[in-house]
């Protein structure tokens, strides 16, 4: 009998706690898409978590990002090639700043690799409080974004020697980013 009663208690908690949990999300979708869409803005951000309270960067205008779940108003999103040199950035979006892409991209991230033009220090923060480590003259990192700060500097998002983090744009060789090889229909196109 006790053991019946101890089921049907851990039984009841599990059932409450999931109810509990339901009813705290009960205005979100949850649709798990794994669908690409289209950042077709100039001030798309990734943020950190759905508070919406940390920017990450921007994404390059055309590019696109993997949307993982649904929430009406805003999507969790991944960004990246989940790659040795370009780990998955895991984040949230507003629905604003995206469009829907029907076709699976050519080239759906742009990711890139820059160059340093003079040694200079990768930061955890934006802010530019926590350094990691010095980044040497000419060594290689991968570019995932920009970020602009509360002092209008250009930070760079990229990923070197294991840490992802933001750089001084201006400590970088001049590099521009390519075009995304997806076409962008206009209102144009639809009408042929």
């Amino acid at each position: 009998m006790k053991k019946l009663a101890c089921i049907l208690f851990f039984v009841l908690n599990f059932l409450i706690s999931n109810l509990y949990n339901f009813a705290l999300c009960e205005n979100k979708v949850f649709a798990s898409t794994n669908e690409y869409m289209r950042v077709l803005n100039s001030d798309a951000y990734i943020y950190q978590d759905d508070t919406f309270q940390t920017k990450l960067f921007k994404i390059p205008y055309g590019y696109f990002v993997c949307v993982l779940e649904n929430y009406g108003d805003y999507y969790k999103i991944s960004y990246g090639l989940n790659e040795n040199s370009c780990p998955t950035i895991i984040g949230y979006i507003q629905t604003q700043y995206l469009t829907a892409f029907s076709d699976t991209p050519i080239k759906p991230y742009c990711i890139i690799t820059v160059t340093m033009e003079y040694s200079d220090i990768l930061f955890n923060d934006y802010d530019k409080k926590i350094p990691y480590f010095n980044v040497p003259k000419n060594s290689t990192l991968t570019y995932y974004g920009e970020y602009i700060n509360e002092n209008k500097d250009v930070l760079l998002y990229v990923y070197y020697n294991s840490k992802l983090g933001y750089v001084d744009k201006n400590s970088i060789k001049s590099f521009s980013l390519p075009v995304s090889p997806d076409k962008i229909k206009t209102s144009e196109d639809e009408v042929e």
